[in-house]
């Protein structure tokens, strides 16, 4: 099934990071769908994509209707797909593709792009009543109108040559430890080579 010209928020898409913040045994790709559209949250109903109406979680207006910056309401529709399937084989990651249908990069989609979304649907019973329910997987999105996100950290300067000292001739190369602390082939420790004094630098030819 596709759901036309959708507004995306949250996209945690890259297919080599599943987000797994809440449930790290079943990591996950995942987006929100919002609209302040009646008649687009009345489809998203009658497809069985279960919207909910925002609301304020805490506060003075804890329980009142979350509204947008055009002072509407707003619903939601969480989507998601588990990135390891039920036999424990690897799934396939959510496709990410513009309007060309050519791949873009997942990390760059920004809140509020707007979207095509694939989403495969079936149907189990409530453990409950046993009647049965509809389940949305989040198969895929082509991105109509990109809002492209900007990464917060800062870039490196271009420093120009890495300045490379050498051992001299008569100073042996003995590398860094770096570890754990486990033990080496002379059983002393990383904890031990951290107390051992630094051996005194050569004295330089004259």
């Amino acid at each position: 099934m596709i759901i036309q010209n959708c507004r995306v928020f949250y996209a945690k898409l890259i297919p080599s990071r599943p987000y797994d913040r809440f449930d790290k045994d079943n990591p996950r790709w995942e987006c929100q769908l919002r609209t302040n559209d009646p008649k687009q949250k009345k489809l998203w109903d009658e497809n069985s994509l279960h919207p909910k109406l925002m609301i304020h979680k805490d506060g003075e207006e804890e329980g009142e209707p979350l509204l947008d910056d055009e002072g509407k309401k707003q619903w939601r529709v969480n989507l998601k797909k588990r990135a390891t399937k039920k036999n424990g084989d690897e799934a396939p990651p959510v496709e990410v593709v513009n309007a060309a249908k050519q791949p873009i990069d997942p990390s760059s989609l920004g809140n509020g792009s707007i979207c095509n979304i694939r989403v495969y649907q079936y149907t189990y019973p409530d453990r409950v009543t046993k009647e049965p329910k509809v389940a949305n997987v989040l198969m895929g999105l082509q991105v109509l109108h990109h809002i492209v996100y900007e990464h917060s950290f800062e870039e490196f300067d271009d420093e120009g040559e890495t300045e490379v000292t050498t051992p001299s001739d008569n100073e042996p190369n003995t590398p860094a430890v770096i570890g754990d602390g486990s033990k080496d082939d002379d059983g002393d420790s990383e904890e031990s080579e951290k107390k051992a004094p630094s051996p005194k630098p050569a004295k330089a030819d004259l």
